[in-house]
């Protein structure tokens, strides 16, 4: 068996020893799964609104969650919410985690005058509320979908470049680092093959997260 499947059977051993991790895998494929199936599970249109569904109590017939002040059904809204709310999030922390962990790492390997105007435009972009720098994108690019996305990545990169970065600078100092310079290997390919991979856990744990803060909030 090759080292990579050994690190996922590992990794699949270890998940299912670990009840919290086991039950938050489960949590998540269950959310996933009710977004995907809303068209299915959905019992009504969640835009219709029909006044004798205005503040309907939780478990009224027909309506397990109840209706919303404008009389929509809440189990609906709430099952075709969630595919966008997974949608915005997943390409925002992805986006922003590809932009963040590049420039982190290439900034934290490198050091020097590329690591001091980077962390300087990063300390620019933490400088500003979250809400406010997303808020100032959408106002630049108009309302929809993609610039919702966009705006949220670029108000989200900048803590994966300081993590990232911070990261790099401890992995630099090993042996190993030390000996792939030796044998001439170019700045790319030591960031690309032992950089990332040893900062790759602090930016799971911090995209797990980020994921939570990048839904959009519905009403």
């Amino acid at each position: 068996m090759s080292e990579h499947a050994l690190a996922h059977s590992g990794f699949g051993i270890a998940l299912s020893r670990s009840a919290k991790g086991l039950s938050g895998l489960i949590l998540v494929a269950a959310v996933l799964l009710l977004a995907l199936a809303a068209p299915v599970l959905a019992p009504h249109d969640p835009a219709r609104q029909v006044v004798e569904w205005r503040f309907l109590p939780p478990g009224s017939p027909g309506h397990p969650l109840g209706g919303d002040n404008l009389g929509r059904d809440v189990l609906s809204r709430a099952l075709y919410g969630a595919r966008t709310s997974i949608a915005v999030a997943a390409i925002v922390v992805t986006g922003a985690t590809l932009i963040g962990s590049l420039l982190g790492a290439v900034a934290g390997y490198s050091g020097g005058r590329l690591d001091a105007v980077a962390m300087r435009v990063v300390d620019f972009m933490l400088a500003f509320p979250f809400l406010l720098l997303a808020l100032i994108v959408m106002a630049v690019l108009g309302p929809g979908f993609w610039s919702m996305t966009l705006a949220l990545t670029v108000a989200s990169w900048a803590k994966f470049a300081r993590i990232v970065r911070g990261e790099a600078m401890r992995v630099r100092r090993l042996e190993f680092i030390d000996a792939a310079r030796a044998v001439g290997a170019p700045v790319w390919r030591i960031v690309r093959d032992h950089v990332s991979p040893n900062v790759l856990p602090a930016v799971m744990v911090l995209g797990t997260l980020e994921i939570r803060s990048s839904y959009p909030k519905r009403r």
